[in-house]
């Protein structure tokens, strides 16, 4: 058997800032374009992972990630706090039929956090009536999957399943403000995606 573990931080501080100023070139605090927003996060995570052989033709690897995160944003008009406490294992077998094919079957999960991009309350201005606008309230995705390869020589086949709760669509969500009468095009998660392969 081999065995492998680590740990690992993550510490991150921004602060995001934009403004339109107004005909005295001052910031318009009544301007939705006006916001000033502070990102607190602190990662702490720690895997242990082993692998091994159960016969001479079946082996495996197999292993479990602990992650505990801690996020705090806040922008002039809204604020999230968050934790997140979760396990993420991993878990594959091979089955070695020759020296020329194997079956190998394996799950994993993951965690993919939306970027920056998508959570500040940034304005990319597409024309003076749509807007590419982040969103604070983004929600981290988790990705569940299941593959089975078999392969032969040099020619792989494999089929995968996987599913994913709370995937961030970058900027597909349109809402309408009708104040500024603008279209504001948002990144935004959905509840969940299916993806076979």
């Amino acid at each position: 058997l081999r065995f492998e573990t680590g740990v690992k931080l993550t510490l991150s501080h921004v602060a995001n800032h934009t403004a339109l100023l107004d005909e005295n070139e001052l910031p318009d605090a009544t301007s939705l374009f006006t916001d000033s927003m502070r990102l607190d996060e602190q990662i702490y995570a720690a895997y242990i992972s082993v692998e091994g052989n159960l016969s001479s033709k079946l082996s495996f690897s197999g292993g479990v990630r602990y992650e505990y995160s801690d996020l705090t944003l806040r922008s002039k008009r809204e604020g999230v706090s968050r934790q997140i406490s979760r396990f993420f294992p991993t878990l594959s077998l091979t089955y070695q039929f020759s020296e020329l094919t194997q079956l190998t079957t394996a799950f994993r999960e993951r965690i993919s956090r939306p970027g920056f991009q998508n959570l500040a309350p940034a304005f990319f201005i597409l024309n003076p009536y749509t807007v590419l606008a982040g969103n604070i309230q983004a929600l981290p995705n988790i990705n569940q999957t299941l593959e089975v390869t078999l392969r032969h020589r040099a020619l792989f086949l494999s089929l995968s399943y996987a599913t994913d709760d709370n995937p961030i669509i970058r900027y597909a969500i349109p809402f309408l403000n009708q104040e500024e009468n603008l279209l504001l095009l948002v990144s935004d998660n959905i509840d969940n995606r299916q993806l076979l392969g």
